[in-house]
């Protein structure tokens, strides 16, 4: 399918009024063919502008360019570059008063505040955006609402997810983002996902129905695939493993998280590693190889590290704890679900603490 928004990128660079306005929209198409995965292509666009040295003559080309190669690192999982690449854009889009510019690096620096949990800082930079957005500004509309949406997502607020999640779905549409409209149909698919696996992992009540949950993750694949996005072809996959765990098709499950757990770091994506191959023991453990299963977990175990999230060594020692239990070693496996137990309510805290921070505040208000 013909990119909608690369048609119309196309005949805004063919009538742009300067050859500044012409340099600033190919370094959006830059930035969106990152986001899409096409590396290559937004690179290529990127050297030609640094190398005709454009940048040097004016700030809002300057903004746009550290913009669209922050987007580059982002894409690539290198969210620690990215985020230097956006401050340093936000500096410059700011003396040039650029403020389109200044909303969207403000929206996208959310947005890396909400993967790092830090809380203060997703709200001092969603206020930044807010003060500049105006409504022409549909990308960073898009993102500070899709944002939002994941924010209370997370926290279990599905009413309030679902409004920010219209809202971000609309501005996709208004500005023929494919690809935000992707990562909106994806991340809605997982958290959902997660949301089940955590809740069958506590022995909770389910909220969604497991057939449901399976169309969501076909949507999403199906939906890429269309739009030829590259950009999530590590994460969507383990998502459909992740169904195939909850429906008991563990074979299958064990074979698609082996095929991209090599996949993670060159996406910045590392941090998964232990909670994935604890999928995979609990996997084994199911289909009846216990040693198989003892020997995953044991890896699970080693990988655990400082920057791993309280919900995913939730579910690390769950899972775990159920392969020691299939094993026979119930003193190992009552030893892992306390651990469990443990981080399950500080998730739980976790959630209350992010939605008492961000009540009130400007972009987290329906």
């Amino acid at each position: 399918m013909k990119s909608r928004f690369l048609v119309r990128m196309d005949k805004l660079i063919d009538v742009a009024e300067s050859s500044t306005k012409a340099v600033c929209l190919n370094l959006e198409v830059a930035s969106y063919l990152a986001r899409r995965g096409d590396h290559i292509e937004s690179r290529n666009i990127v050297l030609q502008v640094r190398s005709e040295g454009q940048h040097l003559k004016s700030g809002l080309i300057g903004a746009w360019l550290n913009f669209a190669e922050g987007m580059q690192f982002h894409s690539a999982g290198n969210a620690s570059e990215a985020k230097l690449k956006w401050q340093r854009c936000l500096a410059i889009a700011k003396s040039a008063n650029a403020n389109e510019v200044v909303a969207r690096v403000s929206s996208w620096l959310a947005f890396i505040d909400y993967t790092n949990i830090n809380v203060s800082s997703l709200i001092s930079n969603t206020s930044e955006a807010l003060s500049v957005l105006t409504d022409e500004n549909l990308e960073a509309i898009a993102r500070i609402n899709l944002t939002a949406a994941q924010v209370f997502h997370l926290c279990g607020d599905y009413e309030s997810a679902r409004l920010f999640y219209e809202k971000a779905r609309i501005a996709c549409l208004g500005y023929s983002d494919d690809v935000m409209l992707a990562a909106l149909i994806h991340n809605m698919a997982w958290l959902r996902m997660s949301a089940r696996r955590n809740q069958t992992l506590q022995d909770l009540e389910t909220e969604d129905e497991g057939y449901l949950i399976e169309a969501a993750a076909e949507s999403t694949s199906s939906y890429e695939k269309l739009i030829g996005s590259k950009g999530l072809d590590v994460m969507t996959p383990l998502l459909g493993a992740q169904v195939d765990i909850m429906l008991g098709r563990y074979v299958v499950a064990i074979d698609k998280i082996g095929e991209k757990l090599k996949d993670l770091r060159a996406q910045g994506l590392s941090r998964l590693s232990g909670v994935l191959i604890a999928d995979c023991a609990y996997c084994r453990a199911q289909i009846g190889d216990i040693e198989g299963a003892k020997n995953e977990a044991l890896v699970a175990l080693g990988t655990i590290s400082d920057i791993d999230h309280v919900d995913d060594l939730a579910v690390l020692f769950t899972r775990v704890s159920t392969v020691f239990k299939l094993a026979g070693d119930l003193e190992k496996s009552i030893e892992y679900i306390e651990k469990a137990k443990v981080l399950w309510s500080e998730f739980m805290l976790l959630r209350e603490s992010i939605l008492i921070q961000v009540d009130g505040h400007p972009g987290f208000v329906t």
